[in-house]
């Protein structure tokens, strides 16, 4: 398996290690906390779990890296009477609070590359036809969301909606859904 995903997996290696040396370089009175968080987005089709991390680079911003697991269960909601799958990805984003906490109300930015494959089934005339398509996948999104951080800082709880676009980049086996997303994520931090 990992063979087959070693692409995604080699960038999100490089993609940390990148993100980690960018903040390595700051000075010891400019560093910031970062989070380590659990997350869980559902959206009409599915539900993506990741994991994240969160580095600050100023006072209401920060850069984030989400490793995660695409579960889709899309039914009728692609080309197919049923289209059911998942596959591993990562996601790159920036989040900008409204205020200097890194706490409260705000704004995200990602974009998600996902590696999956989709068993699809078609009923028609009483003949049932299925195969499997494997997909590359590109989903930017933008969100709106609400996260609370604990007296002592040491834990955040968040809860918030985003909206986007699924786009299928590479296709291998018959066409399946893509187009609007809609997600409703919570999720769990500890914060350093």
């Amino acid at each position: 398996m990992f063979l087959r995903y070693w692409k995604v997996f080699a960038i999100t290696i490089a993609c940390v290690f990148l993100l980690n040396f960018s903040f390595a370089q700051t000075k010891e009175k400019d560093k910031r906390l970062f989070d380590i968080s659990i997350e869980n987005q559902l959206y009409p089709a599915g539900d993506i779990i990741y994991i994240r991390t969160m580095r600050p680079i100023n006072e209401r911003s920060g850069l984030m890296l989400k490793l995660g697991y695409d579960f889709a269960r899309r039914q009728n909601f692609g080309k197919h009477n049923k289209e059911n799958g998942g596959g591993p990805g990562f996601a790159l984003g920036y989040r900008y609070y409204l205020k200097k906490e890194l706490a409260g109300f705000f704004l995200a930015a990602r974009a998600g590359l996902w590696v999956m494959k989709i068993d699809w089934e078609d009923k028609r005339n009483q003949v049932i036809e299925s195969g499997k398509t494997n997909i590359t996948v590109l989903q930017p999104t933008a969100a709106l969301g609400y996260q609370y951080v604990t007296k002592n800082q040491q834990w955040a709880f968040e809860v918030g909606g985003a909206f986007g676009i699924e786009w299928n980049l590479a296709t291998k086996g018959e066409e399946v859904g893509q187009g609007g997303i809609s997600l409703f994520f919570v999720g769990i931090s500890r914060r350093f």
